[in-house]
């Protein structure tokens, strides 16, 4: 859904996709690692669960911090996990 909302050019909405499939990724992770599942994505880029995310981990915090970060590097290392 980000990468259509992307390439659309609907930024605001293609980050909120992104947050969120970022935080259903985590959850998923987390069940994966046997840890506990996140309520929301700042939890996630937290130990323990901060090592799953391998090399994705700075772009996400960026892009959680910062909306007007580019998608689309984002969106290419979530989809490589």
């Amino acid at each position: 859904m980000a990468r259509i909302l992307g390439e659309g050019e609907f930024l605001e909405e293609t980050h909120a996709a992104l947050i969120e499939a970022a935080l259903h990724l985590a959850r998923a992770l987390a069940v994966e690692g046997r840890l506990p599942e996140p309520a929301e994505l700042n939890e996630a880029l937290l130990p323990p669960l901060s090592h799953c995310w391998k090399a994705a981990l700075p772009r996400l915090r960026s892009f959680a911090a910062d909306p007007t970060q580019p998608w689309k590097p984002l969106a290419d290392s979530l989809s490589g996990l």
